[in-house]
């Protein structure tokens, strides 16, 4: 009677079961939701929804590991460093010694002025360079590119920027995998919102607690940043759901922060179950079968979908009523209401969640 959804894992449960593989040999996805609801848009693994289809994904990977302005700049960088060490040279001794160069100026086709050339020959290379140093000029290696690719390359570049949510662009890849870490285990999005600042406290902190801490204190901050994410949410299809997350910011601002949190938890459940195809179970078993990371195959949009969902699955374990865990949860906030878990702190992880997979759904049916 007090364990809520026996066939969902509960917390405890959830961190002893090995992941499915990803060869889909388990877990694989249930089939399309009936005909009735066939006309909305779903997103799904296998479908262009989920992410570009392969040929431009493939461009995508192959311009993000060798682009031609990436050449050029180490090109660029090469001419650089030759400079440099034009001005920097220096040595003890003579660079031709005056009885070679006695043997060697009469041969030599061009007329110089022997005294001279005898002159400086006969001091360090150091005193030479100062004399003859000609400062090598900076070379333009774009140039040599044709501008159609060059403009070509530049609207490539353009579209991966802008398949990167505003809040990661200036975090490393190492940080949005910690990131990825610090969404299960606070069970909170992280994508578009909150601002980049609060990301980095968010992994400066040093504990849970601390990164808990981190986000009840700038929780006006991430509210503002979530009504600004579903502003640019502008899908029709999505019209009705961002009404309803935007009233449930409103709510939690106002201090009604269990109505806040019971409403965002049901803006993201329909958000799942009537705009992904198969629905929460296929969503958690797609994700198991992303590529981590640092594999040669991940694509950006992927690493992007494991960002954004990366705090779902723990909401969606299973909730013990009888031992009331404070921790958020999608299955409690349906089932078990209880003091210990409808908190500000749930409710803010609640908007959190609905706001950033309401985003991704706009996006992906957008791009």
């Amino acid at each position: 009677m007090g364990e809520v959804r026996p066939d969902e894992p509960s917390d405890e449960e959830a961190t002893a079961h090995q992941e499915t593989p990803r060869d889909g040999t388990a877990g694989d996805p249930p089939s399309a939701q009936p005909s009735a609801a066939s006309t909305r848009p779903r997103a799904g693994l296998g479908q262009r929804g989920f992410r570009l289809n392969e040929t431009l994904a493939a461009q995508l990977r192959q311009i993000t590991r060798d682009p031609v302005a990436d050449l050029a700049r180490r090109l660029q960088q090469q001419s650089d460093v030759a400079r440099r060490i034009a001005r920097t040279v220096a040595t003890k001794a003579p660079i031709i010694p005056a009885s070679t160069w006695d043997t060697i100026v009469p041969k030599m086709p061009v007329i110089y002025d022997e005294s001279w050339m005898r002159r400086l020959m006969e001091t360090h290379t150091e005193a030479f360079l100062e004399q003859i140093r000609v400062d090598i000029p900076p070379v333009d290696f774009s140039r040599l590119i044709r501008p159609d690719v060059l403009a070509g390359l530049d609207r490539l570049i353009e579209s991966v920027h802008r398949l990167i949510p505003e809040n990661l662009r200036d975090l490393d890849v190492e940080d949005w995998a910690r990131l990825v870490e610090i969404s299960e285990e606070q069970r909170v999005g992280l994508v578009w919102v909150p601002h980049e600042d609060v990301l980095r406290l968010l992994l400066a902190a040093n504990t849970a607690d601390d990164r808990a801490r981190v986000l009840t204190e700038h929780v006006d901050t991430i509210l503002d940043d979530c009504i600004a994410s579903l502003m640019e949410t502008t899908h029709e299809d999505l019209t009705e759901l961002v009404d309803f997350a935007q009233e449930a910011v409103d709510t939690h601002r106002v201090g009604r922060t269990r109505a806040a949190q019971a409403l965002a938890t049901n803006v993201l459940d329909t958000g799942l179950e009537q705009h992904h195809v198969g629905g929460v179970k296929a969503l958690r078993a797609e994700i198991k079968r992303l590529p981590d990371f640092d594999e040669d195959t991940v694509s950006l949009l992927e690493m992007r979908l494991r960002m954004v969902t990366a705090g779902i699955p723990p909401a969606y374990n299973g909730y013990d009523y009888r031992k009331r865990s404070p921790r958020f949860s999608r299955t409690g906030t349906a089932h078990a209401v209880n003091a210990a878990l409808y908190t500000p702190e749930n409710s803010l992880r609640a908007i959190s969640l609905a706001t950033v997979w309401l985003r991704w759904l706009h996006e992906t049916w957008t791009d």
